[in-house]
């Protein structure tokens, strides 16, 4: 089932399930069919992908699980370095105001919180020459989620002791997301690397 909505001025496609939000994405970016800023929110993926091809696991209707898209070419093989920079700090951002808590980002995308991991980014590009056509950035935030396979994991119900509204974290995210990306418009890279560097967990080590 497929719902069109509007959230902070993003158009949301809303699914109850699909293979990965960045795939259904991407397929529309390719034929035409989705506008720059479209949002699409799934309550389930069976296929989602993390970073390196390692599988994102989700229980089915308790976190965030969504895809941004950019199809305005305003970004370049220069500015995708920072682009990267910027969405984790837009992820980071919206968790440390619902949390009130520190939050690190591990590298490359990875978004943890009292050393344990609360959520990752995979952005994936199609390049036409030296210009973006499309970006797609897929973004997996563990909100009500309490029980993992692994131990290194959290979620935002268990961090603030209740469960939270998944629409209402959308809608911050987005907020924090397009702050972000205006720096990143405005090649403001002193701020991103400034701020990205302050909140970098493990330092100098690079993990996968």
């Amino acid at each position: 089932m497929q719902n069109l909505q509007l959230i902070s001025g993003h158009s949301v496609i809303e699914l109850d399930t699909v293979d990965s939000t960045n795939n259904y994405a991407a397929n529309l970016a390719k034929s035409g069919q989705i506008g720059n800023g479209t949002v699409i929110l799934s309550a389930h993926q069976s296929h989602g992908r993390g970073q390196r091809g390692h599988i994102w696991q989700s229980d089915a209707g308790t976190n965030l699980l969504m895809s941004y898209v950019l199809t305005r070419p305003i970004f370049t093989h220069e500015t995708q370095f920072y682009l990267n920079k910027a969405v984790a700090l837009g992820v980071r951002d919206m968790v440390e105001k619902a949390s009130a808590k520190c939050c690190k980002i591990k590298w490359p995308n990875d978004i943890f919180c009292d050393g344990l991991k609360l959520g990752g980014i995979l952005i994936e590009n199609s390049w036409r020459a030296q210009t973006l056509s499309s970006c797609i950035i897929g973004i997996g935030l563990n909100v009500n989620q309490t029980e993992f396979d692994t131990l290194r994991a959290t979620s935002l119900a268990e961090i603030l002791g209740k469960e939270q509204d998944v629409k209402s974290c959308l809608r911050s995210i987005l907020e924090s997301l397009d702050v972000r990306l205006e720096q990143v418009a405005r090649k403001q890279w002193r701020q991103i690397a400034d701020a990205f560097g302050e909140c970098l967990y493990l330092k100098d080590q690079i993990t996968d």
